[in-house]
């Protein structure tokens, strides 16, 4: 899966993509790719988190209709794209931190 961003950093791609985002903000934008890897499972923990079930996954990707997304319709635009997947990323904010508290 590293494929998309081998072919993003061609400096061909890179500099076609930062110009682009130049186009669109009106500011220089200076793109940096990077991959993160999925944290190693310990084998010493009882309490494995449970994961969706197919019927969950439906659900977020029936949310997820590219159509309805106007961020990202500007950007297929932008870039002659086409949406080929949607995934939802799991991202921890302040808001959540205190709910934890």
């Amino acid at each position: 899966y590293n494929f998309a961003k081998q072919y993003c950093e061609r400096p061909e791609m890179l500099s076609r993509l930062e110009r682009s985002l130049e186009s669109v903000t009106g500011d220089r934008i200076k793109i940096r790719l990077t991959v993160k890897e999925p944290a190693p499972s310990s084998d010493h923990s009882e309490e494995k988190p449970s994961k969706p079930s197919m019927a969950q996954k439906r659900v977020e990707q029936r949310d997820l209709s590219p159509v309805s997304d106007s961020f990202l319709q500007e950007a297929l635009s932008v870039f002659h794209a086409q949406s080929v997947r949607v995934e939802v990323l799991k991202v921890e904010t302040t808001d959540d931190k205190k709910e934890d508290s």
